[in-house]
């Protein structure tokens, strides 16, 4: 079948899916045991259901079947939804963003996650993000497991948070009247971020006070580096996100733990999740010695692009350790495992396991479309994409302690609470 014929199909199977209860997000994920039974007829007697599942089943699992006239499919299908379905809300704008849905989940069976169709104020945010700059109240947030609420982890310094009372370790309980609790930590940051001047009021509960806090919403750029010296000549690095922000701040960050005696490194990935794939390739190559090899892509057609570094590097591998963990991606973990292949030491525990290139392709109205379009390995061909960067000293650290770790900005104190921080140290070359 070709490309045009599974698009076609992955199209019909987004309308059919937007057509269950929820509308069109039904069609984001729906597995195989909440399909619908797909009747023949316009009766009420019916053979074995279970058979009729069955044959449902392998006709939408087998791709290989040729679809003729597959625009016209499309369109018949779309039309014959809209007039004869029982449900008045799957309209046309119902069924369109289930089409494109469909096109993004089904295309490729198993890097549907990588993909997703965005509404305009997503899109927005996640620019945001890669730009390293935003509009919020600057502060740190984390949703707390037990309770279901959100807690303050750290105000930013000089943030309109810190000016308007807000405090490490506030309880956030409701945002403009409204309670959050129980809610994902998506939610919450959406709530609080907004225009530039505009007022969010945040009920807190701190120790067993509720304090009611106003808060005026503000341009915020985060620091793209936490930086910091350890036991005497340790350079400590924490990297988030790759933002834009980021290759100009760690080059900054090293400038200056050089100028307070830093002679050893520590590159901490383990809450790296990616993000702009130049901003990655800038970073390994800052590190990397001249000529080394980064990672190589490959894209539609077969063809073949090899990233070597091409800058001197601003320390010596050899002296650096990396931190990765189950949550490093993406960029966070090609820049790993070239630091690894160069001599670097990896500890921790092993990555997630995405080797792989996503675009960000704007449309006409306002939305936009993340898919990928190349998929990334190692010099020699290999892919650790699904399986991850394996650690050359595995120490774990759980999640949520890490989250607490991360915000301490005392080095002493760091020290005492990051078992995996101290490994990495022990193992640097003196």
């Amino acid at each position: 079948m070709n490309v045009q014929s599974k698009v076609v199909m992955a199209l019909w199977l987004a309308f059919l899916l937007a057509c269950q209860p929820g509308g069109d997000d039904a069609a984001k994920s729906t597995p195989a045991e909440q399909r619908p039974s797909l009747p023949t007829s316009n009766v009420a007697d019916a053979s074995d259901p279970e058979e009729e599942e069955k044959e449902y089943a392998e006709d939408f699992s087998d791709f290989d079947q040729p679809f003729p006239e597959g625009e016209a499919q499309f369109r018949a299908v779309f039309e014959r939804l809209q007039k004869n379905y029982y449900r008045d809300d799957i309209n046309g704008d119902a069924l369109y963003r289930a089409a494109i849905r469909g096109m993004l989940h089904f295309a490729e069976p198993g890097m549907e996650k990588w993909h997703a169709l965005l509404s305009p104020r997503a899109l927005e945010e996640l620019k945001a993000d890669l730009s390293g700059q935003l509009v919020g109240v600057g502060a740190v947030i984390k949703r707390e497991t037990d309770s279901g609420y959100t807690r303050v982890i750290r105000v930013l310094e000089g943030s309109p948070a810190q000016r308007a009372g807000v405090q490490d370790g506030d309880t956030i309980v409701a945002v403009d009247g409204k309670t959050y609790q129980g809610v994902p930590l998506f939610d919450v940051v959406m709530k609080l971020r907004g225009e530039a001047g505009t007022k969010v009021m945040l009920k807190v509960l701190r120790g067993d006070q509720l304090h009611e806090i106003t808060v005026t919403r503000e341009q915020i750029v985060y620091e793209a580096v936490d930086a910091m010296l350890l036991d005497k000549d340790v350079g400590y690095l924490m990297l988030g996100s790759f933002s834009k922000l980021t290759p100009e701040a760690l080059a900054k960050a090293i400038d200056r733990l050089k100028q307070e005696n830093a002679k050893r490194w520590v590159l901490d990935l383990r809450m790296s999740e990616g993000g702009g794939f130049e901003q990655a390739l800038a970073v390994a190559d800052m590190l990397l010695p001249v000529g080394a090899e980064i990672i190589r892509t490959r894209g539609r057609g077969g063809k073949v692009e090899i990233h070597s570094s091409t800058s001197n590097p601003k320390l010596e591998v050899k002296h650096l350790s990396v931190l990765i963990s189950p949550k490093t991606a993406s960029g966070a973990e090609f820049v790993a495992a070239a630091l690894q292949r160069s001599g670097a030491t990896l500890v921790g525990q092993k990555t997630r396991g995405k080797w792989s290139v996503q675009m960000l392709d704007e449309l006409s109205n306002g939305y936009a479309i993340k898919y990928t379009t190349s998929l990334v390995s190692t010099p020699d061909g290999t892919s650790p994409n699904g399986t991850g960067v394996f650690p050359d000293v595995e120490v774990a650290l759980d999640v949520d302690k890490l989250h607490e770790v991360r915000e301490v900005l005392d080095p002493t104190r760091r020290l005492s609470l990051d078992g995996p921080l101290r490994t990495a140290i022990r193992v640097l070359a003196p």
